[in-house]
């Protein structure tokens, strides 16, 4: 990827776009922790979550707890997603003691917020990145205190990456440039529009990979 030209998800872009709407949500002070797959599992989640420590250390009223590794994605995420949070209470079980739970992956968003609806809790902002139909209907209907959410537009990098590709096949000159995603981030009254995009764009890819025998 080095030394080629390459498409990428902005990490950094995904981290301060939640960073900031986070920090703007707690006026700047407050206790929060993160989670996402096991670190060393994969980069970008890293990158993400260590900008997001480094805007909180600039922030003398905020205060970060340390990291809850939420497994890898071939696991029951949303179970340990569930069992951290759960954790988590227990060692804070006084109301307003945390005021965010980040997470850089939905299946861990989704346990947490099963966890505070078991416990009788909704005190603490659940901030999520990356969509799913699952998540984005839990968003929408509002079941869990989800908040806010970042995601990584994969159709828009599909499309540069075949410009790319076909340029390159018809032995034009591609720059050795990296190009970044844009990043997506809604609301929850905007969750249902997303859905609706995303089973839309499924649909496409599904009747598209009939043709060839998917």
């Amino acid at each position: 990827m080095k030394n080629s030209p390459s498409v990428v998800e902005d990490t950094w872009a995904a981290a301060t776009t939640l960073g900031y709407y986070l920090q703007n949500a707690l006026n700047r002070e407050g206790v929060l922790v993160q989670t996402a797959e096991n670190k060393g599992f994969y980069t970008p989640v890293d990158m993400e979550a260590d900008m997001l420590d480094l805007m909180t250390k600039y922030e003398p009223k905020m205060t970060m707890l340390p990291f809850m590794p939420g497994s890898v994605s071939t696991k029951d995420t949303i179970g340990k997603g569930r069992e951290n949070m759960t954790n988590l209470l227990a060692q804070h079980p006084e109301p307003g003691s945390i005021q965010a739970h980040v997470s850089w992956w939905w299946p861990l968003t989704i346990g947490a917020g099963q966890a505070l609806k078991e416990s009788g809790r909704n005190d603490i902002k659940l901030l999520n990145h990356y969509f799913s139909n699952e998540f984005l209907e839990a968003m929408a209907n509002q079941t869990y205190p989800i908040e806010f959410s970042t995601d990584v537009p994969w159709h828009t990098i599909g499309r540069k990456c075949g410009e790319m590709a076909m340029a390159m096949g018809r032995g034009r000159s591609v720059p050795n440039h990296v190009f970044r995603a844009p990043v997506t981030a809604i609301i929850p009254e905007e969750a249902k529009k997303a859905l609706a995009h995303v089973q839309e764009m499924d649909a496409q890819a599904i009747s598209m990979l009939k043709e060839y025998g998917g």
